[in-house]
C-alpha cells in the first residue's frame, strides 16, 4: 500500500496520529529513538582472589611484581578509555542530544585522567582544540534569521538541499487552531534567536495532509539534519497546552535534543533574545 502524504512527512507511525486511509489499524507500535549511553567499563584493578597467599621475602617479591604488572595494566586500559572518549566528545554533525552525551564523556574524561599536572595540560589542550571545532563548525554556518513557508512541492527541497550541518525545524500548523497560533508566534523568536538554524512551517490543508491529521495531529514539529528526519513531535499542545511563550517552546525543543544547550557558541545570545521578542510580542 503507497504510503500517504502524511506519512511521508512524518516518517513513521506516532501517538495521537493515523493517517486516512489506516484509522482502523492500531495494531503497530510506536517507534522510539534510544538515546542511553552504554556505560563505560571500568578496569579491573583488584588483585587476582585465586592466587594463594605466600609469605616471607619471595612471596613479597612475587606481590610486588604482581603489583606492577597491574599497575602497567590498568595504565593501558585508561589510554584507551581517554582516547576512546576524547573521538567521543570530538564528534561533529550529531543531533544536539548526542552534544549532551559528548559533555557527559568529558565528564567522565575529566574524573578519569585524576587531575595530574601532566592530565591538566592534556585536558587543556583538548577543550582549546574543541573549542577551535565549535568556532569552526559555526563559521562555515549559513545564517538565516527567518521562517521559510513551506508547501507540498517544495517540502522536500528545502529539506534535501540543506547543508548537512543544519538543524531543520519544521513546524506543521492549520489556521484556527488556538496551539498553532501560539506556535507560529514562538516560531518568529526561535529564528531570531538561533540564527544558524532553519525554521520552516507548513499548513496542513494546503500540503494535501488528511482531514484527521489537520484536526488532530497539529501542531506538529519535525526535525531534520543532513536529509535525515531525527525528530517528530505530534500534538505538541498536549505538554505545552494550547497557549504557551517562546521560553516555553525553547525549553521543550531543548529537553527534546533539538536545540544546543546554553553554554554552546550556538546559544551565546538566544535566550535573551527570547525573552526580548517575547516581550515585544506582548506589548503589540
Amino acid at each position: 500500500m503507497a504510503l500517504s502524504f502524511d506519512d511521508r512527512l512524518l516518517g513513521e507511525k506516532v501517538d495521537n496520529y493515523c493517517s486516512s486511509s489506516d484509522e482502523h489499524d492500531d495494531s503497530e507500535d510506536d517507534k522510539s529513538f534510544n538515546t542511553e549511553r552504554a556505560p563505560l567499563e571500568r578496569p579491573n584493578t583488584s588483585l587476582n582472589s585465586s592466587r594463594s597467599a605466600q609469605t616471607g621475602p619471595k612471596g613479597v617479591i612475587e606481590d610486588y611484581n604482581r603489583f606492577q604488572e597491574l599497575q602497567a595494566e590498568n595504565r593501558r586500559q585508561k589510554e584507551l578509555m581517554v582516547l576512546q572518549l576524547a573521538e567521543k566528545c570530538t564528534m561533529t554533525c550529531r543531533p544536539y542530544s548526542e552534544d549532551a552525551k559528548a559533555q557527559e564523556a568529558e565528564a567522565e574524561l575529566k574524573a578519569l585522567l585524576e587531575l595530574s599536572e601532566d592530565d591538566e595540560e592534556f585536558l587543556a589542550a583538548y577543550r582549546r582544540k574543541r573549542m577551535a571545532e565549535l568556532q569552526a563548525g559555526l563559521q562555515s554556518l549559513p545564517t538565516f534569521n527567518r521562517i521559510f513557508d513551506l508547501n507540498a512541492s517544495t517540502f522536500v527541497t528545502e529539506i534535501d538541499n540543506e547543508a548537512s550541518s543544519v538543524t531543520v525545524i519544521i513546524l506543521i500548523y492549520e489556521e484556527g487552531v488556538a496551539a498553532c497560533h501560539s506556535a507560529n508566534e514562538c516560531l518568529k523568536a526561535l529564528c531570531r534567536a538561533y540564527p544558524h538554524i532553519k525554521f520552516c512551517r507548513i499548513q496542513a490543508s494546503s500540503a494535501f495532509m488528511s482531514r484527521n491529521f489537520s484536526r488532530n495531529g497539529v501542531p506538529a514539529v519535525l526535525v531534520y539534519k543532513n536529509k535525515e528526519l531525527i525528530g517528530n513531535l505530534i500534538s505538541i499542545n498536549k505538554e505545552l497546552d494550547d497557549s504557551f511563550s517562546p521560553e516555553e517552546f525553547e525549553t521543550f525543543l531543548y529537553e527534546h535534543g533539538f536545540l544546543p544547550p546554553k553554554g554552546s557558541p550556538l546559544s551565546s545570545m538566544q535566550s535573551s533574545s527570547v525573552r526580548r521578542t517575547s516581550v515585544d510580542s506582548d506589548s503589540n
